[in-house]
């Protein structure tokens, strides 16, 4: 009987280092300043220009300004192997509209402007009401497995996963150019 008390003991001893571990870690990084608007599509431009991306800018920097939806991103982009001209281009991206949580957006545009998108919130209420709320014209709704709920409306694939006090929603987009 007082093996198992030690090993709960252990595990809750735990706990608290491990919260604080993240709290340390996340507490040194400082967060950019982020931009938005002209000055948010000049600093994707002269990213992607220094990857070398020459025939995609227009669809890459679009989709981006699209995925940030007019309010205030920050970024990291980056060329997979030598150079954006020949190889896909991956970007990650912040944005927050005042009122919902922040979004985090990946990129990818291939060299022939094929790619897709994948962007991310994480909601403070239940899946069913954050499809009802934001998601109303996705269709066919199945599970997957046991929790993520599918969903499609013109092409738009999301999955809505319950968090246990909310719900993470996942957009995903193909598109060909």
């Amino acid at each position: 009987m007082k093996r198992p008390k030690v090993v709960i003991l252990a595990v809750l001893a735990l706990m608290p280092l491990h919260s604080m571990a993240s709290a340390q870690t996340t507490a040194a990084l400082s967060a950019k300043q982020g931009a938005s608007g002209p000055v948010l599509e000049a600093a994707l431009r002269e990213r992607l220009g220094q990857l070398g991306m020459t025939t995609c800018t227009e669809t890459f920097t679009y989709i981006a300004m699209y995925l940030a939806n007019g309010q205030r991103a920050a970024f990291r982009a980056y060329a997979v192997g030598s150079s954006a001209a020949r190889r896909p281009t991956y970007m990650t991206m912040e944005s927050s509209d005042p009122g919902f949580p922040s979004r985090l957006s990946t990129l990818v545009v291939g060299p022939n402007c094929d790619g897709l998108y994948v962007q991310q919130m994480r909601w403070k209420e239940s899946c069913r009401e954050v499809k009802e709320k934001y998601f109303g014209k996705f269709r066919d709704e199945e599970i997957l497995l046991t929790e993520v709920a599918v969903s499609t409306s013109s092409g738009v694939e999301l999955s809505l996963v319950p968090t246990g006090t909310g719900c993470l929603s996942v957009k995903t987009e193909t598109f060909l150019r």
